[in-house]
Parts: C-alpha cells; structure tokens; sequence
C-alpha cells in the first residue's frame, strides 16, 4: 500500500472517526499536498480537533467536519479512507461506516469494494 501511494498520492483524504485529530494531523503531514478531512460524530472530539489544528498553522490541509460514517458517501468521493480505531465501538454501525465508506471511495485505487 505505501508503495502504491508513494507513486501515486492522494489527493482527497477522509480520517473517519477521527477522535481528537491526532491521526489527522499525521495524514496531514505525511500527504502535504492532499486535502484531509476528519470525520466523526462527537462534537467534543470534533473541537478537540479543531484546536488541535490550529496549533498547526504551517497546516493548511486540514479541516474536520461533525458527520456519521453513514454519510461519508455523500461528502466524497476519497482518493483514501483511514481508519485508525474501531469505529463500531463507539455507537456507529460497522454495517454503516462500511457501506460509507463503499460509497465514498474512488474505483481508480481499489477503494470502495464490497
């Protein structure tokens, strides 16, 4: 999979449950030129994230939206999907984080298989 991205980068990002936005801040560097986007469905995390962001000014490629994994079809599509914990755990269905996430990945990377 690195070797794939290392040829080919990403240019769309989505950390899907991102907590407070540890792992986006990660993606973030590790993909300068892409833009990443932190999703998840508790508002504390999402502002966590946030502040998170801004104590990353040379960051300019990172945003966070307050969404369900369920919705992340309809705010795509990804060029990569990342998730770093176990999104079911924490209220979210497995069932529809994975049908989201399905929806919301580009074909031209593998992503979005069912």
């Amino acid at each position: 999979m690195h070797a794939r991205l290392s040829a080919e980068p990403p240019a769309q990002v989505v950390d899907l449950g991102c907590g407070q936005g540890f792992s986006t801040i990660a993606l973030a560097r590790a993909y300068p030129k892409a833009q990443v986007v932190g999703i998840d469905n508790d508002e504390a995390s999402v502002a966590d994230a946030r502040r998170l962001a801004e104590e990353e000014p040379d960051l300019g490629n990172v945003a966070y939206a307050l969404s369900d994994a369920s919705e992340l079809a309809t705010s795509g599509p990804y060029d990569l999907i990342c998730v770093v914990r176990g999104v079911a755990r924490h209220g979210t269905s497995g069932g529809g984080a994975r049908r989201g996430a399905c929806g919301a990945g580009r074909g031209r990377r593998g992503a979005g298989r069912r």
